[in-house]
């Protein structure tokens, strides 16, 4: 019989190490969730389109102060986020969660 020489996880332990990435959290996107207001943190070299051809597209169309709204997920860290010029593909670990209050102080 054939065993992995992977450890096996416990069952609250969700961390795992990926070589080109480092320790990475398997539920790094369960603070999200669809409907969620969120911004740009950190600005991208291209936008990725949601569309079921994707196209790279220039990432002046988002900018940072931008508020957008998070339509479905595609991967465990991979956000469908629609903004006022499309829906785009963004890593969740780029994205900050918009909270009502900060919606609401600056109306």
């Amino acid at each position: 019989m054939h065993r992995s020489k992977l450890p096996k996880l416990a069952h609250n332990d969700y961390n795992f190490y990926h070589p080109a990435l480092g320790k990475r959290q398997l539920l790094a996107c369960m603070d999200l969730s669809i409907g969620d207001k969120v911004s740009l943190v950190v600005p991208l070299s291209y936008l990725k389109t949601a569309d079921p051809k994707p196209m790279l597209r220039p990432p002046d169309l988002v900018s940072s102060e931008e508020i957008g709204e998070i339509v479905g997920f595609n991967a465990i860290d991979i956000a469908r986020v629609r903004f006022r010029r499309g829906v785009f593909l963004i890593p969740t670990d780029h994205l900050s969660k918009i909270c009502h209050d900060d919606l609401d102080q600056s109306d």
